[in-house]
This record gives C-alpha cells, structure tokens and sequence, in this order.
C-alpha cells in the first residue's frame, strides 16, 4: 500500500472540524452511507473474526434469543452472525441510509422474515415494534479511534437502558483505554523529515511547517509495534457496558493520571493511545501495538518532531483530560500535562492539547 492510499484509509472515519454541529452530524450518517467505510470495517479481519467467534461461541446465550443490533450498517454483519447462533429475532438500527441495502443482503441470505429493520437514530425510537418486549442481548460495533472517538458508545448504552431486559447481555460487555509513551522515526521519516531533503533537485524545505501542523499538532492514526513502545502502559479507563451510565458527562469526560515508566533509551516522541473490549465468555479485541493491526490502528499524540532522549528508569508522569471538543460531541479534545522524571526530578514539562477529528 502506497503512503497515499495508507492515509486514504486511514481518513476514511475521520470527521472534518470546524463544520457547524447540524452539519456534523449530516456528515457522519452520510459517512456511514458509502460503501468504503463499510468495506474497510469488513475487511478488519481481527474485528470481524473476534465478533464472530465471540457470537458463535456463546450460542447457548443467542439461542431463541430477541437481539438488537445498534448500528446494524449496510452490511448487516453482526445481524447475520446473531442469526447464525440461533437468534429468533433481530431488530438491526441504523440512521444512515442503507436500509436498501441491508434488506437486499438479508434477502441473499433467506433471513429477512426474522429480522425488522429500522431506519433511525436509536435516539429517536421509543419501542422496536408495537408491544414488542425488551430484547435479550444487544450487539454493536461502537468503538471509534481511542475507543470514545464519535461517542458512538452515549447511543449503545442508552438502547441497554431502554430496550435491554434485566439480566440481558451486551456484546461487548466492556472497554479499557490505554496510554505508553513511544517512537516512531519511520512515521517522522515519511511525513516530516522527507521535506528537509532537495526534492526533484528543488529545495521544498519550506513545506516543513505545513508538515508539522498535519502531522504533529494533531493526533495521527498510526499502525505501531511492539518495537515502537518505549514505556509501561497504564490504563486510563475502564467502561462496564452492563453498569455504565448512560450519561455523557461522566462517560465522554475523564481525568486520569499517567505513570508510565521507560523501560529503554529511546527518543521519546510522544503518547499513543489504544483500547481493547472483552465479550461475554471472555473472547478480546485488541487494538494494542502487541496485536493484529485493526483498522483503528493506535492514535498518536507527538510531542515533538526531534523527540526527546530518554533512558530506562525515566518516568512519564502526569495527567490526561479527555472530553468532548466544543465543536462536536463526536470529537475529542486531549489536554495533556506531562512531565519527564530523571532522578526523581523533573527535566521536561509538555502541556499540550490535541483535537481528534
């Protein structure tokens, strides 16, 4: 994949900032009408497989069960795989327009007299049908880049508290979101450095600042490895989507503390952020630099372009706001204030806000 298809993907589930919030929200139901972004989720293998094994594998739960699907999408992926564990029912949700779709793919696989389709925000639905009782499991692929990106997770929990009955089950029943501190030359190489260099026998050295407002001020969807990790990760949320209220105040907002030792000398660039969610019966996806790559990739937050040299024992301390941005409630805003222990003292302050859109 050419650098410029990487960041065609990598763009495909990201919102444009500065858009009114009317118009925001128009954008990201439009988003989900387009075929790419539905092409990209499918082809996740690591996602979809770990949807489908953790479905298949509690069969006893889906068995003669009434299941919802919040954010069905236009390819039904999750609705099938209900069906194919031995649900009775499915009433698969969602507020873009593929609902066409959706019914030809369920008419493809002989499944549409088991399944109702709704074409409405989940917000808006007071009851899935006349009399219909409350469902026995909800499913939903909800997580954006570092978990709460498009706060996706406001609707699920709303549909657990409306539609879910006592003793139900949520796929995936919970969500951690970690932070470590990393390297990343390669990614500076490619999309900083490269302009420091003559180009076609042409100094384009000026482009540099540019380079540094797209790449740097702003966090960045960036495939990582192990070998890019250069300190102990910690967490810095943990979600039960049985317990969690529904209440975005507490949900979208958090303030945690970071400590996070280095555990090599490095050239320290900034913090990357990742989550993963567990499925009842215990089946994780994980979008951790140690796992399969994901279409959600790690999101970076660089601190600085020439990095900062860092030795063992050095320690990442601090704090991380998360809330969402005033522009939208599906963006995020990080506000980071970061400090570099050496010996016990300090040696480095970072206070650095970053905007996820």
């Amino acid at each position: 994949m050419s650098p410029l298809q990487a960041e065609q993907q990598r763009s495909k589930k990201r919102l444009r900032h500065r858009s009114s919030s009317s118009d925001m929200e128009h954008e990201y139901f439009g988003m989900y009408s387009n075929i790419d972004i539905h092409e990209e989720m499918l082809l996740d293998a690591s996602r979809t497989e770990a949807y489908r094994n953790a479905i298949l594998s509690r069969k006893d739960l889906f068995d003669g069960a009434t299941v919802l699907d919040v954010g069905c999408g236009m390819t039904c992926i999750l609705t099938l795989f209900a069906l194919e564990a031995g649900a009775a029912h499915v009433y698969s949700v969602d507020a873009a327009d593929v609902m066409d779709t959706c019914a030809a793919v369920l008419q493809a696989n002989n499944v549409s007299g088991r399944v109702t389709l709704i074409h409405s925000r989940i917000e808006d639905i007071e009851e899935l049908a006349d009399g219909a009782p409350k469902v026995d499991i909800i499913v939903s692929e909800w997580m954006g880049y570092a978990l709460l990106f498009e706060s996706m997770v406001e609707s699920v929990l709303l549909a657990r508290d409306r539609f879910l009955r006592p003793g139900g089950h949520m796929f995936p029943c919970s969500a951690r979101i970690f932070m470590a501190p990393f390297t990343n030359d390669d990614f500076l190489d490619k999309n900083v450095r490269v302009w420091h260099e003559p180009m076609y026998g042409q100094d384009l050295s000026a482009l540099t600042s540019h380079a540094l407002q797209r790449h740097i001020a702003m966090p960045q969807i960036v495939n990582m490895s192990d070998e890019n990790i250069i300190g102990g990760a910690c967490v810095i949320r943990t979600i039960d989507l049985g317990t969690e209220p529904a209440n975005p105040e507490t949900l979208m907002h958090l303030s945690a503390d970071l400590r996070m030792p280095c555990i090599a000398h490095a050239s320290l660039h900034g913090v990357c952020a990742w989550f993963d969610v567990t499925f009842p019966g215990g089946i994780v996806l994980s979008t951790s630099p140690s796992a399969e790559p994901t279409h959600w990739a790690q999101t970076a937050f660089f601190f600085d372009a020439n990095g900062v040299d860092v030795d063992q024992d050095d320690v990442l301390t601090g704090k991380v706001d998360v809330q969402p941005a005033p522009d939208s409630h599906r963006l995020l805003r990080f506000d980071f204030a970061v400090r570099l222990m050496r010996n016990k003292a300090p040696s480095l302050a970072i206070d650095k806000t970053y905007i996820l859109c």
